[in-house]
């Protein structure tokens, strides 16, 4: 009997492996989220027109005067987690950020851009 209930346990454990622990994320983003890839190619010197064509119409566009003026892409970020343990725990995590990235341009030209995420 006993050997019998082992095997019987033995053959369960690849059936259940699947059960006993799993786990997903997702990232989704709302507005315009500008990649790291996309900054890097934008240096000091770019042409507004070529910013523009790259990240798309900037959520806010600010006149400095003077020539000078700020464009920002603002976004959201949610990053959901899920965790299942043995089916019996569930574990669920969300997180969420703010980010912007601030182009500044003088005369139709990039001086400098930057991200912050908080």
């Amino acid at each position: 009997m006993k050997k019998t209930l082992r095997h019987v346990l033995l053959a369960l454990v690849p059936c259940l492996s699947g059960c006993l622990f799993g786990s997903e994320s997702n990232i989704d983003y709302q507005g315009r989220h500008v990649t790291e890839q996309q900054l890097q190619q934008l240096p000091p010197g770019t042409p507004a027109a070529e910013v523009l064509a790259l990240l798309g119409e900037p959520s806010e566009r600010t006149d400095l005067g003077d020539g000078r003026s700020m464009w920002s892409w603002r976004y959201t970020r949610r990053e959901k987690q899920a965790t299942q343990v043995l089916l019996l725990l569930a574990l669920k995590s969300e997180e969420t950020w703010q980010g912007v990235v601030v182009a500044k341009l003088a005369d139709g030209i990039l001086e400098s851009i930057s991200r912050t995420e908080s």
